[in-house]
């Protein structure tokens, strides 16, 4: 079985984006069972988040990648 980890860094100035897909980005990870582990990478202390990391399980790199592309956050990230 395949594993891949995706590391995201948040775009800057896109605070209010990540705030208003959050519920959602939350979802998604409920509903999706690949995302073994899911986790911020944001440092204590930071004023918003500034990235996250995911460990994704049982997929090939092109699903993996398409996993990542349909995250309804994934507009605030680089």
């Amino acid at each position: 079985m395949m594993r891949w980890i995706a590391i995201f860094s948040n775009k800057p100035d896109t605070h209010d984006l990540f705030k208003q897909h959050f519920d959602a980005h939350l979802k998604y990870f409920d509903d999706s069972p690949q995302i073994s582990l899911a986790g911020s990478i944001t440092p204590k202390g930071a004023e918003h988040s500034t990235g996250g990391i995911w460990v994704i399980k049982g997929l090939d790199y092109d699903e993996a990648m398409a996993l990542v592309k349909r995250d309804p956050d994934r507009k605030s990230v680089v």
